[in-house]
């Protein structure tokens, strides 16, 4: 199973739904409304993105999903909608990455998208290792 983390800043918008594609599940690790640390984000990435680190189950045990949205089996929308930003600080790179299998770098959030649309991206990604291939995707996101 392909595993994605995304990181970016991001805004809830209350009124709009996430449609989350059929066989993709979806963890928070921050309540919606709560920015996550900068340090912890980067800490959780390099944990998911680097299972075999000697700190990684340490890091992963702490930083625990708040909430999980799956799309299966079948395709599913729900509240909130998300918008996807990048930093505009410049203090680190927002975009989507493949953590697993072949580490890839598969769209960088230049401007805003939605988390709908980010969805869909890794979708597409994920269908190359087999139509409906599920995907683990994991929100690093400052909403």
């Amino acid at each position: 199973m392909p595993t994605y983390v995304i990181s970016s800043h991001g805004e809830s918008v209350y009124d709009n739904q996430t449609t989350i594609p059929a066989n993709t599940s979806v963890q928070f690790y921050q309540p919606f409304g709560r920015e996550m640390p900068m340090g912890r984000g980067f800490a959780l990435q390099t944990a998911i993105t680097h299972p075999h680190n000697i700190i990684s189950e340490q890091v992963k045990n702490q930083c625990t999903p708040k909430s999980l949205w799956n799309g299966i089996p079948q395709v599913r929308s729900q509240k909130p909608g998300v918008r996807l930003t990048p930093d505009t600080n410049n203090e680190f790179k927002c975009g989507i990455v493949r953590a697993d299998p072949n580490y890839a770098v598969i769209y960088t959030i230049g401007n805003e998208i939605t988390l709908t649309e980010a969805l869909a991206i890794i979708r597409a990604d994920a269908n190359k290792f087999g139509q409906d291939t599920p995907a683990d995707v994991h929100c690093l996101v400052c909403l």
